[in-house]
Order: structure tokens, then C-alpha cells, then sequence
């Protein structure tokens, strides 16, 4: 019970956790970031490898998004856990640059049927 006239001390060495870190960002706030981060990672990847507008390319970015995240509403696939979003955006990659690498000879390799040619240091020429 207060009294007045009467001070209680305050124990300072006692902290609590209000959930945010040292540059003042609260864990629902990073949470948001990473997700915003990874929805646009995701958008940029489909348009990357289907950039075109017609009925077929919009057809084969929903049918990728729902192999990916089992909706094809955008917004649903923003509304999703980071987790969930860094999960699908694995699957995206494996299935849309995973189709191009096996297509695609890696950067610096030489033509096929030309050997690299080396020197004392090893290094490609």
C-alpha cells in the first residue's frame, strides 16, 4: 500500500524483455521485413524467368506459386510465415534455375569438346 512521505526503492538492475534488439527493431518488425525481403526475391525470380504478360506466362507463374505455396493469391502468398516463404522460394529456384543450369554450361567453361589449357599457376587462359 502507498503511504505518503514513504519512497520504495526501484531495483535498475533488473531488465526487462520488450522484444527488441539493439537497433530498436521488435521481433514482429523483422518478421514483416524478412517477409516483404523474400516475397520480392519470389516475384523477381518468376518475372526473371517469365517475363512475358500472355495468358501462358501468367498461367505457368500460378501454377509455379501454387507447387510452391499451395495458393495462387498473391496476397495470401505474402500473408505467409518467412519460414514458409524462404521454403518456397528454395523449391522456385530449384525448379526454375535448376532447369537453366542443367542447360546452361557454368560461367568461364570452355566450349564443348575444348579442354582447359593451364599454366604453371593453374589459372584457365
Amino acid at each position: 500500500m502507498l503511504k505518503p512521505g514513504v519512497l520504495s526503492p526501484v531495483d535498475v538492475a533488473v531488465k526487462s524483455d520488450t522484444g527488441v534488439d539493439e537497433s530498436g527493431d521488435a521481433e514482429w518488425n523483422r518478421e514483416r521485413r524478412e517477409r516483404t525481403i523474400l516475397a520480392e526475391e519470389i516475384q523477381g525470380l518468376l518475372v526473371a524467368h517469365i517475363p512475358g504478360q500472355a495468358a501462358k506466362d501468367k498461367q505457368e507463374k500460378a501454377q509455379l506459386m501454387f507447387d510452391a505455396f499451395k495458393t495462387r493469391s498473391w496476397t495470401a502468398v505474402e500473408d505467409l510465415s518467412s519460414q514458409t516463404l524462404r521454403h518456397g522460394l528454395a523449391f522456385l529456384r530449384d525448379k526454375l534455375e535448376g532447369q537453366q543450369a542443367a542447360a546452361d554450361p557454368p560461367l568461364g567453361a570452355p566450349p564443348d569438346g575444348v579442354p582447359f589449357q593451364t599454366t604453371d599457376d593453374d589459372v584457365p587462359i
